[in-house]
């Protein structure tokens, strides 16, 4: 009867040890409920309706708090998965700025948006061509108003899929002025 009851206190504590290390793993597989976004919170319903989806918290914020994982300016961050377009963005004149400014200037996150980032071919999406006058206007209001009262504006209300927006000419990740060489609006 020892063994019988040494075997018991075994497989309760094997049972013990198991459910302890289970429970564990669902903690950190979402939001704990007094963290700043809650499992049900609207910042993780966001994420779950992105084209992110398949993310988890943990893949862009440190399991052991809300910090950035990858670096805090959500060029590194995001570049951590999307290499062409952070190594298209460091030289970019609004990252080239951003060393610069004693302010924030615009990175991934300011376009894209961080927990509900939408593909850009999604009219929903900041970057779809339909809104990326809107969104780069956000800035460049005298760029906005000239675009407002020119052809391409024109045609885009008309739903021309052939209409040239800003980032047709300017590009998305690596925006450069006419006196860059190697800027697509160089001259």
């Amino acid at each position: 009867t020892n063994q019988f009851r040494m075997f018991i206190k075994t497989v309760l504590f094997l049972l013990f040890i198991s459910l302890f290390v289970l429970e564990g793993e669902k903690l950190h597989a979402q939001p704990a409920p007094g963290g700043p976004h809650g499992q049900n919170s609207e910042i993780v319903e966001k994420l779950r309706g992105s084209a992110h989806n398949q993310m988890d918290c943990r893949d862009c914020h440190s399991p052991h708090g809300w910090e950035m994982k990858h670096g805090i300016d959500g060029v590194t961050m995001c570049g951590s998965c999307h290499q062409t377009a952070q190594e298209d963005f460091e030289s970019d004149v609004h990252r080239l700025i951003d060393f610069l400014s004693p302010t924030p200037q615009p990175n991934c996150l300011s376009c894209h948006g961080s927990h509900g980032v939408m593909p850009s071919d999604d009219i929903l999406s900041p970057i779809h061509p339909k809104n990326s006058p809107m969104l780069c206007g956000e800035c460049h209001q005298d760029a906005q108003e000239e675009f407002f009262r020119g052809i391409h504006h024109a045609r885009l209300i008309q739903d021309n899929p052939d209409t040239a927006t800003c980032t047709s000419c300017h590009t998305a990740h690596k925006v450069g002025g006419s006196d860059i060489p190697w800027s697509t609006i160089a001259r």
